[in-house]
């Protein structure tokens, strides 16, 4: 521990202000401790629970501050309020009933004690409203300003109230004494009745109707998205059966990585089909571009498989890497079959110019892959605060491309001689001849229709 602070009348996390509420900042050095942030916050939130004086409070947090959001964060919008307050406890309820959930709250914190007026069928019979009970509580208690006097220079302010004595209890209060229109004193007990209560300190709205927002942390961070994909397929559809106007709203980390995966899906879709245009051109052939995407899964592949080697869940960080890691699998792709069709033209058989590609090509593509590898091992195994936002994107890339190398080296010369087999049989199924190997690859056919022009 670094340090801590403390503080008295306001909680950031709970959302609470006034003398019932209080809070505790401590500042630690993760990067030099052993124990992991999630698993020291834990432990604290048990011991605290644990506790007499945490037993009796009626809001406990224990957490940090989490710049991507809320881990599960939850809104409920209606204009029926009551049908929105009992969905909302059922929401809380059924959060604190799972396994893994903690630190249950919502934006609707119970505030100060307070005094709830409900007027009386007598108060009628007097001609007294509630605006005018309310007016005269104010003027009589908080004080009205009654005139402004001029001494020199300065404008002072008159206010009138209540003496001290006459206005600091709650039998003061109903003491007193409302006039109505006609002149009459009737006393406040006699046109009133009064509850005790705390009323939330601010209401929120969202396109014009009331919005609660329900959040909790999970114990286990890498356990986000399985949670919250929990929540949506069975809490929310039992709330919003049980109060059908009640509507709810992804929010927090799992409104944020459904925005950036519907825009990243959208980019990448674009990404490959200029791509494939590009190659397409570029080779003069469908079925080579094709051919050359198909190095794209084996490298995603190895992302993910290398996410479970180092211990680290796919996150939308991981996607990152993945993206990147599309250019650098394409370029070796590239490289090889570039030199697969330059040994075709030169005389070679498709299953020797499959193997002779391979075998010139292994220490280049070999060479730059484990260099690229190597070059990101450092990133991967950094242990600091700062690293921990790339280490997912350079695991990405770095297994992705050990991976769709090794596909490159022993698995796509048996792509291209499969894919011109289904090329030849194609052939044959569709116009009943038989052609040879050679002409079933396109590098050849772009040289006789150039042949052909001269």
């Amino acid at each position: 521990m670094t340090y801590y602070t403390s503080t008295i009348g306001f909680t950031q996390n709970i959302g609470q202000a006034g003398n019932h509420t209080g809070g505790i900042s401590v500042f630690v050095n993760a990067e030099d401790s052993k124990t992991p942030l999630d698993t020291l916050m834990n432990r604290i939130n048990k011991r605290i629970n644990n506790l007499n004086q945490g037993k009796i409070a009626e809001d406990l947090y224990v957490g940090g501050f989490n710049r991507f959001g809320k881990e599960i964060e939850i809104g409920l919008s209606s204009s029926n309020d009551k049908n929105l307050m009992s969905a909302r406890d059922l929401v809380k309820k059924e959060l604190n009933a799972m396994n893994g959930v903690i630190n249950v709250k919502d934006n609707l914190p119970p505030g100060r004690n307070e005094i709830q007026l409900k007027m009386k069928p007598q108060a009628e019979q007097f001609g007294i409203s509630k605006g005018a009970v309310l007016t005269q509580i104010r003027q009589g208690f908080f004080g009205q300003e009654a005139q402004r006097v001029i001494i020199g220079t300065d404008e002072i302010k008159i206010w009138v109230r209540y003496p001290i004595e006459d206005r600091n209890s709650t039998y003061d209060l109903f003491e007193m004494k409302i006039k109505n229109a006609q002149g009459m004193r009737i006393p406040l007990r006699e046109i009133c009745e009064y509850t005790m209560g705390r009323a939330p300190e601010s209401l929120k709205r969202r396109n014009g109707q009331r919005i609660v927002k329900i959040d909790a942390e999970t114990i286990d961070p890498e356990e986000v998205a399985t949670i919250n994909t929990v929540i949506f397929d069975s809490i929310i559809p039992k709330s919003t059966s049980l109060f059908p106007d009640v509507e709810a709203l992804k929010l927090g980390q799992f409104e944020r990585s459904q925005k950036t995966g519907n825009s990243m899906q959208y980019v990448t879709i674009v990404l490959i089909f200029l791509m494939f245009v590009i190659l397409m051109l570029h080779f003069n052939s469908l079925s080579q571009a094709f051919l050359i995407m198909l190095v794209i899964p084996s490298g995603i592949a190895g992302s993910i498989l290398g996410h479970g080697l180092v211990g680290i869940p796919v996150s939308i960080l991981s996607v990152f890497g993945m993206i990147a890691l599309i250019g650098v699998l394409v370029n070796d792709a590239i490289v090889f079959l570039d030199r697969y069709n330059g040994l075709l033209i030169s005389g070679k058989s498709t299953r020797d110019a499959a193997i002779a590609a391979a075998s010139s090509r292994f220490r280049p593509i070999l060479l730059t892959s484990l260099t690229t590898v190597a070059g990101l091992l450092p990133m991967i195994s950094e242990k600091s605060m700062q690293a921990q936002f790339l280490i997912p994107m350079a695991t990405s890339i770095a297994f992705g491309v050990l991976f769709g190398t090794i596909f490159i080296l022993f698995f796509y010369p048996s792509a291209i001689l499969l894919w011109n087999d289904r090329v030849r049989l194609g052939r044959l199924i569709l116009t009943g001849k038989r052609i040879t190997d050679l002409e079933a690859e396109p590098v050849f056919k772009l040289k006789k229709n150039t042949e052909h022009e001269a």
